[in-house]
């Protein structure tokens, strides 16, 4: 793997000491200019399609679900974040009506 690997990023690969052992580290890519605007797009626009291209699949599975088992598919839920700031946050419900409930009594 590391041969591959030095193949596509020769430039960037070292091999390092670490504790008396040879490390292979690869330095992150510098684009600059037309590059890296080209990648950010690329980037996004895939990201953008796999999206739209997955999102029937996962509208599928969150009806199965909601056919499937009592309560909701998506609840929200109250978390604490940096310095004790709360965060609302929509999560998918567990599929187990027992975690449900256990959940519903703590008030989360």
């Amino acid at each position: 793997m590391a041969s591959s690997l030095i193949d596509v990023a020769g430039a960037r690969t070292s091999i390092r000491p670490v504790d008396g052992l040879p490390m292979l580290h690869v330095e992150h890519p510098r684009l600059a200019g037309g590059g890296r605007i080209l990648k950010e797009v690329v980037d996004r626009l895939a990201a953008a399609l796999l999206l739209v291209a997955g999102a029937p699949f996962v509208a599928v599975i969150a009806l199965a679900v909601g056919w499937t088992t009592p309560g909701p598919v998506l609840f929200r839920q109250v978390r604490v974040g940096k310095m004790g700031v709360s965060l609302s946050s929509t999560s998918s419900a567990p599929c187990s009506p027992t975690l449900r409930s256990g959940w519903r009594r703590s008030g989360t």
